[in-house]
């Protein structure tokens, strides 16, 4: 049964929980793409890398996933029902292949059992909605007591997740020392504030990911023997 409160954490903390690479929960099973790109030979250095997750910062997460967080998360506050979920199906349908689908289901379906399991599933919405992992993470946020003057650090949080989550599928498919990934890392990490203050800028008609190639490595991966992730 939901309520309007369940526990809550110290804004900042609420913050680091919401940006944490496992979370949702089975998060370390997807790679977004990058094994097959680094199986293809285009992601084989640190440079590479750090090119590669830029790439999908700037022209996929910034300008999809995090414009739909942003009004997801303005809808959830809003408690308007009907945005919320025309946002989700428009996540769901804006993924490019089979896996990249199917990991915006199933990371909807954590977060909604977590919140569930902690009473943060709010009270306004029907606990048979099934968000995909944006929603989801946009009514995570709401749960966990942050409100509308958050929503750059929602964003933020969000993006640095990701980003964390590529770096550890990086130190499991590429030789790569700590040091070499802790900079990747933190170069990219400067740049999630401008990706995230130009998504929210964003208009509707902007949105979408423009990177085909990505889309196409995704497709030729759904078929690959002897994965380590799945996407």
């Amino acid at each position: 049964m939901s309520r309007e409160t369940g526990p809550r954490l110290d804004r900042a903390l609420a913050l680091m929980y919401l940006s944490s690479p496992s979370l949702p929960i089975g998060a370390f099973a997807w790679s977004r793409g990058l094994e097959a790109a680094i199986g293809a030979g285009l992601v084989a250095d640190a440079p590479g890398l750090r090119a590669h997750v830029s790439a999908l910062l700037a022209r996929s997460l910034g300008t999809f996933d995090l414009p739909i967080l942003a009004g997801a998360f303005l809808a959830g506050l809003g408690r308007d029902v009907q945005e919320l979920a025309f946002l989700d199906r428009l996540s769901l349908a804006g993924r490019e292949s089979a896996e990249f689908r199917r990991e915006e289901e199933e990371g909807g379906g954590a977060i909604r059992r977590l919140m569930l399991s902690l009473d943060l599933w709010p009270a306004f919405l029907d606990a048979s909605f099934r968000p995909g992992q944006t929603a989801g993470f946009a009514l995570l946020s709401l749960g966990l007591g942050l409100g509308g003057d958050d929503l750059q650090d929602v964003l933020g949080a969000f993006a640095f997740g990701f980003l964390q989550n590529q770096i550890s599928v990086a130190a499991r498919s590429m030789r790569i020392g700590q040091s070499g990934l802790q900079a990747v890392a933190l170069s990219l990490g400067l740049e999630i504030p401008g990706i995230c203050r130009a998504a929210s800028d964003l208009a509707p008609r902007q949105w979408g990911s423009g990177l085909v190639g990505l889309s196409i490595l995704s497709a030729h991966h759904e078929l690959a023997a002897g994965r380590l992730f799945r996407s």
